[in-house]
């Protein structure tokens, strides 16, 4: 038997490898690897001793492998406690292996079955689980990890099994329940009248939604109470979309009258954008949510960029996409490149690109406790804030509990009350630095808008969440942050220039010539240095303390880079960095930051106004006090900051490193965490969840099934989502090894990378504090 040549990938760190025969064959390979068992999931190599455990079962839907998970979990559990490193192969390395260390992963980490396929999917991406042994790991939790010949559970599946294989081999095993009770969705569907009609009457389905091709004959099918068939004509592009808004009227009506709805098509793909269409029509889910719980349901399945336009122009088009609507005949005159007109048009309303579903259900994670420093409350905040102290006091007493700031102060905020809190010359600690962190995110996220002013027009936002970089000499020497010169002076805004290459790891540098553009773009409020404002349309304030921008001075440098945005008159969410630089734009009529910054500025970023009316120069950006008659203050949350990793080059394996150290600070601060679904929404889960963990669930487990469900309700993400989410934290709390993340890219991209890395940090933490 040919077999190719040898395929093994790390799993778990240093102990666990998943490969092909090839691998497992060649002695060479395990040498390398240094493997002391091997687990066979094939009848093709026969055990060799004590230490190579094989299971002789074939790769087909029908194979009884859930019997044998119980021993194989075993198996490799003692090659662990022994110090072993186990080889876990079958022929290709892609099903049967897969389904064992899943089956492992679920019972030791007690991750789903979901997390466990894509835990592993995230490393070896060739792996493909038949949807037979898929249904047997979802068995396999509900045996409680122990099937047996005594267990009722496994008693009923085995003759379930039997009858499938005896009776009707040709029908699907694939049907995958959605909404339990609800909704059914497949890609198969029996020829043979009798078989169908046994599947309909053993799934409970009472209406079926068909989508060409291939149309179901339903004459004799009795159990079937209405059937709604779906023809895409050809040469059509929308011709799908447009038959939405049917497809989800047919199916709320269903599911109301106490039917169950199976939505069918050869075209896995076609039937999920049906399904998840339904879930955001009936439900008010965002693309992301939907999506979130069909992958749980099928977990192989991989959405295309058809599959995510289609979502998106049903959310942009308010759920009744029609032919005529310019979204849609944008995309069918102008093909992929209408991509930039729609969410240019309407980003808010389409809700979620398809690289963020991908992000967020195949992995992104951040924060860890190492990720969270505890904030303690105090009764009042001492230390620097002297010139802002009166008309701050009001604020100051604010409740800190955990990663969560509350608030019920109704006081009038005024730009002075900010503006001193900029300066951070007399703080010469990490923990004041944080304080004061803490003081103007809660000043910017509850007190102040951010005003857009053209002409006579004005357009005003809240914040919704925010980014602290600090580089301090000697005492806050953060890595992530910019350091350029337009920074030196607090209380300007600061448009990011393009980066250039640092080969100092502690360090990162810009340029002073071009700005970045396309979806790099971003904007500061600078802070740091004491505020040096000369602009006739803003106030003057004196430099205090022994704050000065002479280059004789250390170095002092930092900004708050504005991420998402809220504006008042619509509650439309512009989420984003470049997203919301793009809406300064918009509305200043700037075709480039340079000419916004140039000639509609003339030259003058200061962020803050000192008379109402509007300036003399064509455009303005500032800040005002919001009344105090405005909507309750909301809970301030804090996590580790976005899109940050180890991978620069000159990163060492040293917890002492600063990029180790800062990566994990929570130095992101946001607010109504259920609206930031663009972006960053695992770092928005670690931030909630131990905000959580802080407060009213302080003491308790990551693993409480009430502490899941209120960081569900909180974040708006599915009570799976979370599961898999803390199980990839704990699995890095537990496991992780920093020599993995160091020089690694992309890691930030990927939920459970992400997650399994701020998991190691926080062990880091913890060794640290305990030393």
């Amino acid at each position: 038997m040919t077999v190719g040549i040898p395929s093994v990938t790390e799993i778990v760190s240093g102990q666990i490898y998943l490969g092909n025969l090839s691998a497992a064959l060649s002695f060479e390979q395990r040498t390398k690897l240094g493997t002391t068992h091997v687990l066979s999931a094939c009848p093709e190599f026969p055990s060799t001793g004590p230490n190579h455990l094989t299971i002789p079962i074939e790769d087909n839907e029908y194979e009884n492998i859930l019997i044998h998970l119980p021993n194989a979990c075993q198996f490799i559990q003692n090659a662990l406690d022994q110090g072993g490193k186990v080889l876990v192969h079958c022929v290709m390395g892609i099903s049967r292996s897969t389904t064992i260390v899943a089956a492992y992963l679920m019972k030791t980490r007690k991750m789903s079955r979901s997390a466990a396929i894509r835990f592993i999917k995230q490393r070896r991406s060739q792996v493909h689980p038949n949807y037979g042994f898929i249904k047997q790991l979802e068995t396999f939790a509900e045996c409680r990890y122990n099937p047996s010949s005594t267990n009722p559970v496994y008693i009923k599946w085995k003759r379930q099994q039997e009858r499938n294989v005896t009776q009707y081999l040709n029908r699907m095993v694939d049907t995958a329940a959605i909404v339990p009770n609800k909704l059914l969705l497949s890609s198969e569907f029996p020829e043979d009248p009798w078989q169908a009609e046994s599947l309909l009457l053993d799934s409970g389905t009472t209406h079926l939604l068909s989508i060409s091709p291939a149309p179901i004959p339903t004459a004799g099918l009795t159990s079937l109470k209405e059937h709604y068939h779906i023809d895409i004509p050809n040469q059509r592009k929308d011709g799908l979309l447009v038959k939405l808004s049917d497809a989800c009227e047919f199916i709320r009506n269903a599911t109301q009258s106490g039917g169950q709805v199976l939505v069918y098509c050869q075209v896995e793909s076609r039937a999920c954008i049906v399904v998840c269409a339904s879930l955001m029509f009936m439900r008010k889910m965002s693309f992301t949510e939907a999506f979130a719980l069909v992958e749980d349901a099928l977990p192989l399945f991989n959405p295309t960029h058809v599959f995510s336009r289609h979502l998106e122009l049903f959310e942009a088009c308010h759920y009744r996409p029609t032919s005529e609507h310019p979204l849609v005949k944008d995309w069918v005159v102008c093909g992929k490149s209408s991509t930039t007109t729609i969410y240019a048009l309407d980003k808010s309303s389409i809700g979620s690109m398809a690289a963020n579903v991908l992000s967020e259900t195949g992995f992104d994670m951040t924060t860890s406790s190492t990720t969270f420093l505890s904030m303690k409350r105090k009764p009042e905040l001492e230390d620097a804030e002297d010139a802002a102290r009166k008309k701050v006091k009001p604020n100051l007493k604010d409740k800190l509990s955990g990663n969560e700031i509350s608030s019920s102060s109704t006081s009038t905020p005024e730009t002075s009350t900010l503006q001193p809190l900029l300066d951070f010359s007399s703080l010469n600690d990490t923990p004041s630095i944080q304080k004061r962190f803490d003081l103007i995110g809660r000043a910017i996220l509850r007190d102040f808008y951010i005003v857009v002013q053209c002409g006579d027009a004005e357009t005003l936002f809240e914040i919704l969440e925010l980014e602290f970089y600090l580089q301090k000499a000697e005492c806050h020497e953060d890595p992530f942050t910019h350091g350029s010169e337009e920074q030196k002076i607090s209380g300007k805004w600061y448009f990011h220039r393009a980066p250039r290459r640092s080969a100092d790891s502690t360090r990162s540098s810009t340029s002073l010539t071009g700005y970045r553009g396309g979806t790099r773009k971003g904007l500061d409020l600078t802070l740091g240095a004491p505020c040096q404002v000369s602009s006739p349309f803003f106030a003057s304030i004196a430099p205090t303390g022994s704050g000065s921008t002479t280059s004789t001075q250390p170095l002092l440098r930092g900004g708050a880079l504005l991420r998402s945005i809220r504006r008042v008159s619509d509650s439309k969410v512009i989420s984003g960095p470049s997203l919301l630089v793009d809406q300064v734009l918009l509305l200043s009529k700037a075709a480039t930051i340079a000419d916004l910054v140039d000639q509609k500025w003339d030259s003058d970023t200061s962020a803050f106004r000192s008379t109402p009316g509007p300036p003399e120069r064509a455009a303005s950006l500032f800040l005002r006090p919001r009344p105090p008659s405005a909507s309750p203050k909301a809970d301030i949350f804090r996590s580790p900051r976005i899109g940050l990793d180890l991978s620069h080059p000159g990163t060492t394996v040293s917890p002492t490193h600063p990029r180790v150290i800062f990566l994990s600070r929570p130095y992101r601060y946001f607010v109504h965490p259920h609206l930031l679904t663009a972006n960053g929404r695992t770092q928005t889960f670690l931030g909630v969840l131990q905000s959580t963990l802080n407060g009213s669930f302080a003491g308790q487990t990551l693993h409480g099934m009430k502490l899941r469900r209120e960081v569900a309700r909180l974040t708006g993400l599915q009570n799976t989502t979370v599961a898999s989410y803390i199980s990839e934290y704990q699995g890095g709390i537990d496991y992780g090894k920093l020599k993995t993340w160091v020089g690694l890219k992309g890691a930030s991209g990927s939920p459970s990378k992400y997650l399994s890395m701020m998991g190691t940090l926080e062990r880091l933490r913890r060794e640290s504090d305990a030393i």
